[in-house]
C-alpha cells in the first residue's frame, strides 16, 4: 500500500524514526492507525458523532429537507431511488 501524506506529517514520521521512538516509518503509521481505531471505538467519540448526526438531522427537518414515507413499499422505492442517484 502506498499512502501520500502532507509534508508536515511526513516530517513528523521521519522525526519519530530518527529519535528512536519507532523502528521504521511503517511502525509510526501502524501506531497512529491503532490510536485512530481506539479513538473511533470509544464510547465518548461515538456519543459525540451521534449527537452531531442528530443535530444535522434536526437542522434538516427545520429546513424542510425530509420526506414522509407511509408504507414498506414507499420505503423500498425511496431507498431504490437513492441507490440509483448514487450510481449516476
Amino acid at each position: 500500500m502506498t499512502i501520500d501524506v502532507p509534508a508536515a506529517l511526513e516530517d513528523l514520521v521521519r522525526q519519530k524514526v530518527e529519535t528512536g521512538d519507532y523502528a521504521n516509518e511503517a511502525d509510526v503509521v501502524s501506531s497512529a492507525l491503532e490510536l485512530l481505531a481506539l479513538r473511533d471505538s470509544s464510547p465518548e467519540f461515538r456519543r459525540k458523532m451521534l449527537l452531531a448526526a442528530l443535530e444535522e438531522g434536526e437542522a434538516d427537518i427545520r429546513a424542510g429537507r425530509y420526506v414522509t414515507l407511509s408504507s414498506p413499499e414507499e420505503i423500498r422505492e425511496h431507498v431504490r431511488s437513492l441507490s440509483q442517484r448514487q450510481t449516476k
